[in-house]
């Protein structure tokens, strides 16, 4: 049996040689007053538009954040997201 079929011994793997990966800094959510919605499709929307800024301003300081851009974009052409 190979280690990646025992997942006991792959925990015991990973306690044993623990790594810690530092998270990246959070991006600070843009100030926005209460709103009221007509539809959810207006609230869809409204809530792209600001995965749509967040990634773009994450992207400006990050060249390697493009990719979410370019999914968000994939997501609304395939239809997944209005």
């Amino acid at each position: 049996m190979k280690i990646t079929d025992d997942y006991k011994v792959k925990y015991r793997l990973w306690a044993a040689n623990p790594t810690v990966v530092p998270a990246p800094p959070a991006t600070r959510l843009p100030d926005f007053k209460s709103r009221r919605f007509s539809s959810h499709a207006e609230l869809n929307a409204w809530k792209l538009s600001m995965l749509r800024q967040l990634a773009a301003k994450r992207a400006a300081d990050r060249p390697q954040d493009q990719a979410d851009i370019a999914f968000l974009e994939e997501l609304q052409r395939l239809g997944k997201i209005d």
